[in-house]
């Protein structure tokens, strides 16, 4: 199983991006996310933050299709959040929760 992905931060924190990955049946999937938000100092610790992300996926098909909602040819609208905590300046972890997955994640900024 993989996660290749990259999320870019805007000046106003929202978020955008693309991950690449295989899905829960071995199937090469994609996560195309124009939309999110990061909400940094949640619960008054400055280095946990909060995210979420839409956009669309494409990848659960055949038998797998209804693994998914609204699935139509293996496209389907995609929902993330996930709490991250920013452990230095350039390394990040991350567990994000989907529509059915828990993943964690170490992330690497880049400048």
């Amino acid at each position: 199983m993989y996660l290749v992905g990259l999320e870019r931060e805007h000046p106003d924190n929202s978020l955008d991006g693309i991950a690449f990955f295989n899905n829960s049946f071995d199937q090469p999937t994609v996560y195309v996310f124009p939309f999110g938000q990061a909400y940094h100092g949640i619960w008054g610790v400055p280095k946990l933050s909060f995210k979420w992300t839409a956009g669309l996926l494409y990848g659960y098909l055949g038998e797998y299709k209804k693994r998914v909602p609204l699935n139509y040819n293996g496209f389907s609208p995609a929902v993330n959040i996930a709490l991250a905590y920013q452990f230095t300046p350039t390394w990040a972890g991350q567990v994000m929760l989907g529509g059915s997955f828990l993943m964690f994640m170490i992330n690497m900024r880049i400048p």
